[in-house]
């Protein structure tokens, strides 16, 4: 019996839990062994170990054995991440492990749970290597050594994380755009200088990373699914991530779970993936690549602009103390209404010289109500308060009535947004 044919999937989970280590309210999930490849006597022993992981850690080790398996370890990979995903849904956190009979292989997949993981890449490496060693001689003897292993390497990392660090989110006003990093040498300057201004207008307009990148040489076709999520998850992407490995010859696109909801969904994947594998020559692909993404998100926001057909685009308002660096300018504030991620958003910043405008803290979602007045609401997601404002629009002028003043990043004093709001004169 040969357990030759092995793929290690994984999802890295943030290293950073909650208080508490308890995340599911449900008990240990049980041995499931459809394929009868483990004695009673380990399945009981193996149970006891996932019993104190449970109980110990608040973390799941779920393993199964199915009678057959998909023909490929690249389908084999993708349904074993579907599982893991409906897994995490359940409100699960920890390690997933399947077994075929049928082909003969054997996956190991983290599952990303939402108070984050304890098992590091090298500590999943090791889990694989017990399975992958000691299978051929004794199968009880890996399904409790595997286990026991999981609880050990658990319990220790447990040890070496504080429950009290929150999870590090970088939010998109403080991010830059990701440039093309072509270690593989597949594209020339200006095609590179091209799609990086596309890059950039995606980061700008909808918050989201674009990355592309070129290797020399990756993993067999196989891993390549999997390897390509964990180079998305280690760079912290929140987007579009496209890597292409100059050897063997292939290229693989991962989309984050948000960006997928509304900005790029799997259909838009699949165009993208034909854009790829066209003949055409390397550079046009790329920059045809960018493009794509870019205007796929500009479609998906049209529906939030009709919302806000009226006040889209950016209004010029009253004058303001900003702080520069060291210095204090005297210069406008502008709001930029348009869309981020689907939905209404506006901007708070003001106008340096040459119009150039400079965005002031993180954008608000935008609402728009009639409660026997005009209100436009501006939800604030850093603080978390409502700023709502009754409003008037013409073509050219937005008239806001503010209930209060508020205090604004980089503004000295604080700023009363009441008054006549009107076009910047370029957009006239």
């Amino acid at each position: 019996m040969s357990y030759g044919r092995c793929s290690v999937l994984i999802l890295i989970a943030s290293l950073f839990i909650a208080p508490s280590f308890a995340n599911a309210q449900e008990g240990p999930r049980k041995i499931q062994d459809e394929a009868k490849f483990f004695g009673e006597k380990a399945i009981e022993e193996a149970n006891a170990v996932v019993a104190k992981i449970k109980d110990k850690l608040g973390k799941d080790l779920v393993i199964e054995t199915k009678e057959k398996g998909a023909p490929d370890l690249e389908t084999a990979g993708k349904v074993a991440m579907k599982r893991a995903d409906a897994l995490a849904e359940s409100n699960l956190d920890g390690v997933y492990i399947v077994l075929t009979k049928e082909p003969r292989s054997f996956q190991v997949q983290l599952i990303k749970g939402k108070t984050g993981g304890l098992i590091t890449i090298e500590q999943r490496n090791e889990l694989a290597k017990i399975l992958r060693t000691t299978l051929p001689k004794d199968r009880d003897d890996a399904l409790v050594k595997v286990a026991q292993r999981a609880f050990e390497l658990m319990s220790d990392r447990a040890k070496t994380v504080k429950a009290s660090d929150p999870p590090k989110v970088d939010p998109a006003p403080g991010r830059k755009a990701r440039t093309v990093q072509d270690e593989g040498e597949l594209f020339n300057k200006a095609a590179i200088d091209d799609a990086n201004a596309i890059i950039a207008k995606v980061m700008e307009q909808h918050g989201k990373d674009l990355f592309i990148e070129t290797v020399k040489e990756g993993p067999a076709k196989a891993e390549a699914v999997e390897w390509a999520r964990e180079r998305f998850n280690n760079a912290k992407l929140d987007g579009v991530y496209i890597v292409i490995a100059k050897k063997p010859g292939y290229f693989r696109i991962v989309v984050g779970k948000k960006t997928l909801e509304k900005l790029f969904t799997k259909a838009n994947i699949s165009e993208l993936e034909k854009i790829l594998a066209t003949k055409q020559a390397s550079d046009k692909s790329l920059t045809q690549a960018a493009t794509y993404v870019l205007e796929t998100m500009d479609k998906a926001n049209e529906p939030a602009l009709k919302e806000i057909k009226y006040v889209k685009g950016g209004w010029v308002g009253p004058a303001v103390d900003v702080i520069d660096k060291d210095d204090t300018i005297k210069a406008k504030l502008m709001l930029q209404f348009g869309a981020r991620a689907g939905e209404p958003s506006a901007r708070l910043g003001y106008l340096r010289d040459g119009g150039v405008f400079t965005a002031l803290g993180a954008p608000y979602r935008v609402s728009l109500k009639d409660d026997g007045k005009a209100l436009l609401v501006l939800h604030a997601a850093d603080s978390g308060k409502d700023i709502v404002l009754t409003y008037e629009v013409t073509d050219d002028v937005l008239m806001i009535t503010a209930p209060r003043a508020i205090q604004v990043s980089q503004i000295r004093g604080n700023v009363d947004l009441s008054g006549n709001w009107k076009r910047p004169a370029k957009s006239k």
